[in-house]
């Protein structure tokens, strides 16, 4: 008989995302895949009978996600854990070991990724999954598995450059897919991964010290065929950041261009990667949404955060993109340690946004998030004082006229308008909340 495997995303009060070694709490406007335990569900097909429980994305109770766990009658439970979260995630994984003693309990997150007593901080937790694309789960079942750090291991020190992975074709139809949404796309969501990790060294980012890695291009297109001939017709490519190999690039490319069933995508990318004249060929090949890491237009600040752009570099990016029929996601850093004025800089910071002429942009408050080279720097905003400082930026750019004039030009679009109130909604009740805010970008 098969072993019995869970995946787990735990429930929570608020909406956490704890995916990819990122851990926030979610915007309304965005729900998606879990990307660990998505790509686990591929890793495992025929290996293992597995139970989904995505609490977060089906809307589940502490007693709901707990039966489901139960009734699985697992040897195995991977549980996303997050730092946003953990306080919450260590009282209902301890309800999971007592539930199910006899499993083994492994996390994959944030906490235990980058945290030498991130195991510490979860008793019930044996071990950490440390790569989600590793195939070698099932060998914790016996204490084993070259990914897995046991407790009472120290962190060991990671390559550069992890190679080539493939993963399969997830199970799509487990995980509670109406569900998800994107404020770029109306309907169902494929959320593919092309690489894993970032080579670059951005200080306010974690994703630099895990080994970056590309996938396997037939990997891919085989579950972008899948998705296809399921009916899903946009994709959010997952990779922290997007097109970092040009051979790479140019092999994933071509592939989208000849899918027998064509999917918009939009993904994560730096716009220091492309040249703006490759733009048409990222169109021609699905592309709709690019969301670009522009930080701040302050050019000292830029330098101190090791990411090295112009603000007229990306002007034209920008402008190039809108030619081409790329629409754009500024994603935005503010309330950074040592400002002397936040308010100010984050005024600033919206209007750099609005003269862009971005369709979409996220201002994401700096935070220590584990990982992060500037984690122990100090001087960071408290969650209160995040959360006012968000939604003053969020509302100044959403209720502007030039922002909402570009949203009222989609209502003609098929399935836009009611998509378009939805999120609109959303927005303005995020921007309002004074729970702490979503700090950094997923």
């Amino acid at each position: 008989m098969l072993p019995s495997v869970v995946l787990l995303n735990p429930p929570g009060r608020l909406p956490y995302l704890r995916d990819g070694y990122c851990s926030l709490v979610g915007r309304r406007a965005y729900r998606f895949h879990p990307m660990d335990l998505l790509i686990q569900s591929g890793l495992l097909r025929d290996r293992a009978r597995v139970t989904v429980v995505e609490a977060i994305g089906a809307d589940l109770d502490p007693a709901g996600a707990l039966a489901q766990v139960l009734a699985a009658r697992p040897q195995l439970v991977l549980s996303l854990v997050g730092s946003a979260s953990i306080d919450e995630d260590r009282v209902f994984l301890n309800d999971v070991r007592k539930a199910v003693p006899d499993a083994v309990l492994l996390g994959s997150g944030d906490v235990t990724q980058f945290e030498a007593d991130g195991l510490d901080q979860v008793p019930a937790l044996h071990g950490a999954l440390l790569d989600f694309t590793a195939t070698d789960l099932l060998a914790a079942i016996d204490g084993a598995g070259d990914h897995v750090r046991w407790r009472g291991v120290p962190l060991r020190p990671r390559p550069a450059h992890g190679g080539t992975f493939a993963y399969g074709l997830p199970r799509y139809e487990a995980f509670p897919e109406h569900n998800y949404c994107l404020p770029y796309h109306p309907g169902q969501l494929g959320s593919p991964l092309t690489s894993f990790g970032c080579p670059f060294p951005c200080r306010f980012c974690n994703t630099g010290q895990v080994s970056w890695k590309t996938r396997d291009v037939a990997d891919l297109l085989a579950e972008l065929d899948a998705l296809g001939r399921r009916g899903v017709r946009h994709a959010y490519i997952r990779d922290a950041t997007f097109g970092v190999d040009r051979d790479h690039r140019a092999q994933v490319l071509a592939g989208l261009r000849g899918l027998a069933h064509p999917l918009t995508w939009n993904t994560f990318t730096r716009l220091d990667l492309f040249d703006p004249a490759e733009l048409p060929d990222l169109y021609r090949a699905g592309c709709r949404v690019l969301q670009l890491g522009l930080e701040t237009p302050d050019p000292d600040t830029l330098r101190a955060l090791h990411k090295p752009l112009s603000t007229d570099h990306v002007r034209t990016f920008v402008r190039a993109a809108k030619a081409a029929g790329i629409a754009t996601c500024g994603h935005f850093l503010i309330g950074l340690p040592g400002e002397t004025d936040p308010e100010r800089q984050a005024r600033d910071t919206v209007r750099y946004a609005l003269s862009l002429g971005c369709d979409w942009a996220n201002f994401n408050v700096a935070a220590p998030r584990p990982g992060a080279p500037f984690r122990h720097e100090g001087g960071f905003l408290s969650d209160t004082a995040a959360a006012t400082l968000r939604g003053q930026a969020m509302r100044r750019f959403y209720t502007h006229p030039w922002v909402v004039a570009r949203q009222v030009r989609k209502l003609g679009r098929p399935g836009q308008a009611r998509h378009i109130a939805k999120q609109a909604l959303a927005l303005l009740a995020e921007s309002a909340s004074t729970t702490p805010a979503d700090r950094p970008r997923p």
